[in-house]
């Protein structure tokens, strides 16, 4: 008997841990702590244009596309969840500082700028660069989140720093992907030109 009744605490208690373990979002005390669990890791962006041959220029753009898509996607999954933070006691700093619409600003910019790149049947050096220049804006305005969620995570009590660091990290990974990615795209659209010089 006491082996069965064992046997019925244990699995109810593995049944708890799975309901939270899958549970995608937690509220702690009214504020809505986010763990990213549709966020896309990326090592690298357009790292395989490094085999890519200069006249293949349709593949280089669907695979420098689909890696800049996945950046836009994190960009505006970062700007949605500062969104949702505005107005809540707690982050009156963020939502003064108008965190949330920089943010959402930048999540536009990094979609017109990925469009640019899926959309463009050719890739003109100089048209690459200025887009490119572009990007690095934006990572440069990712910073500029990333350190003042630092500075309001540090002012905050310990649950606004929870909320708060998850943010930071997304601010910061979204910065030094879209700096990865720019050598291999500069990398290749100089290949390219030699390739049509010759």
């Amino acid at each position: 008997m006491p082996l069965i009744a064992g046997a019925a605490v244990a699995a109810v208690i593995v049944s708890l841990a799975a309901l939270l373990r899958t549970k995608p979002r937690v509220e702690s005390h009214g504020i809505p702590v986010e763990d990213f669990y549709s966020w896309v890791e990326l090592r690298e962006p357009a790292a395989g244009l490094r085999g890519i041959k200069p006249r293949e220029k349709r593949a280089a753009i669907k695979i420098t596309g689909a890696d800049f898509n996945s950046l836009a996607i994190n960009a505006e999954l970062l700007g949605k969840r500062l969104s949702s933070l505005a107005g809540r006691h707690g982050f009156d700093k963020l939502t003064r500082d108008k965190l949330h619409k920089e943010a959402e600003q930048l999540a536009k910019e990094v979609r017109q700028n990925v469009d640019a790149i899926k959309l463009s049947s050719n890739w003109p050096y100089n048209s690459m660069q200025a887009l490119l220049e572009k990007f690095e804006k934006c990572a440069a305005g990712y910073d500029r989140i990333a350190n003042k969620l630092y500075e309001y995570g540090r002012e905050r009590p310990e649950i606004v720093q929870t909320v708060i660091k998850p943010l930071r990290k997304a601010s910061e990974k979204l910065s030094t992907s879209i700096r990865e990615g720019r050598p291999n795209i500069e990398s290749y659209i100089k290949r390219f030109g030699k390739a049509g010089r010759a």
